[in-house]
């Protein structure tokens, strides 16, 4: 949902439409505007500051003007997207083919590539979350990462013997 009278759909053949909710005569669901999408989505895109992102399952990773679903920037990942997307403190995350997550800024209408953290084939078993400053990741293998926020080096890691999911 995109507030309480609006959504975002996407088919299976690749179209992308803002859907409204009108109460006039009759109420009804209105088509309010829709792009055609190249390439299939496999993982849910999501709405963030104003914008909305979408990674297809070529491995582009895009960033639209939400109010009129125009492709802003557009940016190709090493390998699609293998997790959900999600943004952070002003941050997207994407995992790549489970070899990495890329962190990536959204500034002046552009996808601004920051750092990479190789995942070597493990998955994120949630969003990041930023506690005092550090970005905290957790890893389906037990794994707990504490990364610097700005370079995404890690700076601590606990290992818990069970496998995450959150």
């Amino acid at each position: 949902p995109l507030d309480e009278d609006e959504f975002l759909a996407v088919n299976d053949s690749g179209r992308l439409s803002r859907i409204q909710f009108r109460n006039s005569d009759v109420p009804h669901l209105a088509e309010v505007n829709s792009v055609s999408l190249p390439q299939p989505v496999d993982v849910a895109p999501i709405v963030a500051d104003g914008h909305l992102f979408i990674a297809d399952a070529a491995g582009k990773l895009t960033m639209s003007d939400l109010s009129n679903l125009e492709t802003l920037s557009e940016v190709t990942l090493a390998a699609p997207a293998s997790n959900r997307l999600w943004f952070v403190d002003g941050s997207l995350f994407v995992e790549s083919g489970r070899r990495s997550l890329r962190e990536f800024r959204a500034e002046n209408g552009q996808l601004n590539p920051g750092w990479t953290l190789p995942l070597d084939g493990n998955s994120l078993a949630g969003a990041p979350l930023t506690v005092n400053g550090r970005l905290v990741v957790t890893l389906k293998n037990g794994a707990l990462l504490s990364l610097d926020r700005l370079e995404g080096r890690v700076l601590d890691e606990s290992v818990i013997k069970q496998p995450l999911a959150i």
